[in-house]
């Protein structure tokens, strides 16, 4: 960052940003999210329901945010992205890893607890994560995220100064690991690749 930003800057309003997280409306993503709601529709659904207005819109007509999904009140996974549109439909419809991180967490977390040892029962070889993707237990995840599952979402305002954007998405990396620590989410993981 070109800028100069302290650190305390960037958290310092984290507990009250959850709150506002934390009180927003619990989203099915059988109703909003689904492959028959086309990216316009979902952006409309999100605006009545006063989760965000068009000033947090960016160029693609989707806003960048932080969202945390839920599973019978339950949270399970905070994730952030840049198109939280886009992004939160790829949970349901999308079936790698790459596309849907979360559902491919959730298939192999369900793989283990009858194959601890993550073995592909055709090659008796440790499965790979495209060949894990092939068995359709990463799609059969997909559906349980738009059957039974929520999200509540916190957007970030569109800022078009380069130098700003940069600053607030590093508060947005950032409040992503607090409300993982925070809301003691299981399917997050912070480790690198």
């Amino acid at each position: 960052m070109d800028q100069f930003v302290s650190f305390e800057k960037l958290i310092n309003n984290f507990p009250r940003m959850l709150r506002i997280l934390e009180r927003s409306e619990l989203l099915n993503f059988s109703h909003v999210f689904t492959r028959k709601n086309k990216l316009g529709e979902v952006r409309n659904i999100l605006i009545e329901k006063n989760v965000f207005n068009e000033k947090y819109l960016n160029g693609d007509n989707d806003f960048k945010g932080l969202y945390v999904i839920y599973e019978f009140c339950k949270p399970l996974y905070v994730g952030i992205s840049r198109k939280c549109i886009q992004r939160l439909r790829d949970h349901v419809n999308a079936e790698t890893h790459f596309s849907s991180s979360f559902a491919f967490k959730l298939a192999k977390n369900e793989e283990l607890k009858v194959n601890p040892e993550f073995i592909n029962k055709e090659t008796g070889k440790k499965y790979l994560r495209k060949e894990f993707e092939t068995t359709g237990k990463v799609a059969k995840m997909c559906r349980r995220i738009n059957d039974n599952m929520q999200v509540r979402i916190y957007p970030f305002n569109y800022i078009s100064d380069e130098k700003e954007d940069e600053v607030q998405n590093a508060q947005m990396y950032l409040f992503e690991v607090y409300c993982s620590l925070k809301l003691n989410t299981p399917y997050n993981s912070f480790r690198t690749h």
